[in-house]
């Protein structure tokens, strides 16, 4: 299936529905989604997971690290959530991406300890937040 916009400019998953087996490539996995694509989306990326979490899947084979299973597709979900609910918070107090970055960072630091990949799904969520 053909994703779209959210790791990678164009994403694509294999459902194999009789398995119950979710061939996530890089938009769920344990590690933390990286924004890569110019294109990618938050929004979009979480309508991504709300689609594979639709599947149901048994199994989730990611592009790295090990297999797993929806819990997944529900971890990603409540990060991005998470950042993009406090980036629009802190954006909306009128901060600047500079200091929403350092205090989303610090704040989410201890849970997600990879500061690049959270700052750059902090610099996409500053730029969809109203």
């Amino acid at each position: 299936m053909a994703m779209g916009a959210n790791h990678t400019r164009g994403d694509t998953v294999i459902w194999v529905e009789p398995d119950g087996v979710l061939f996530a490539g890089d938009i769920a996995m344990k590690g933390m989604p990286a924004f890569v694509s110019s294109r990618s989306s938050l929004n979009h990326w979480l309508d991504s997971l709300n689609r594979l979490d639709a599947l149901k899947p048994q199994v989730l084979v990611p592009s790295h690290g090990p297999l797993g299973d929806a819990g997944f597709i529900a971890g990603y979900r409540a990060y991005l959530t998470t950042v993009r609910t406090r980036v629009a918070a802190l954006k909306a107090q009128g901060q600047t991406l500079e200091q929403v970055t350092q205090t989303v960072t610090a704040e989410l630091k201890g849970n997600y300890p990879d500061a690049g990949r959270l700052a750059g799904a902090i610099r996409v969520a500053f730029a969809e937040a109203r």
